[in-house]
């Protein structure tokens, strides 16, 4: 899975259809852009805020506490684990490689794409042309 399925994919679970936020892909950012209520001015100047747990620690964090993303630190890995409510538990593991925050990042986005994903397939990454 590339970094844009993957983040793409994290996207459906974070901001699930029928919220109030508007998402897509930014090729520049190679990023999510994403529009709520929190940056609508209502006056057409709605600015688009860009996502990325997969570089931003912040978004990571907030990814991983939203849905419940459980993380254990291992000799050169780290776990992510979670169950999303399907009482399956649901595990990524990511290896350091000399970057232990890059590798928790990419275990936290791992983790809930692949619990989503076991619970609604139509969350996985889609096949494009």
């Amino acid at each position: 899975m590339t970094d844009r399925e993957l983040l793409e994919a994290a996207a459906r679970v974070y901001w699930p259809a029928g919220s109030d936020v508007s998402i897509r892909w930014l090729e520049l950012d190679q990023a999510i852009g994403y529009i709520d209520a929190d940056n609508q001015d209502h006056n057409g100047q709605d600015r688009e805020r860009v996502w990325n747990p997969l570089e931003d620690d912040g978004d990571a964090l907030r990814l991983s506490i939203d849905r419940n993303i459980e993380l254990e630190f291992g000799a050169g890995f780290v776990n992510a684990g979670s169950s999303l409510n399907d009482g399956e538990w649901h595990l990524a593991r990511v290896e350091f490689n000399g970057d232990k925050r890059a590798a928790t990042r990419r275990a936290i986005v791992l983790a809930v794409v692949r619990a989503a994903a076991a619970m609604a397939p139509e969350i996985a990454p889609s096949d494009r042309p």
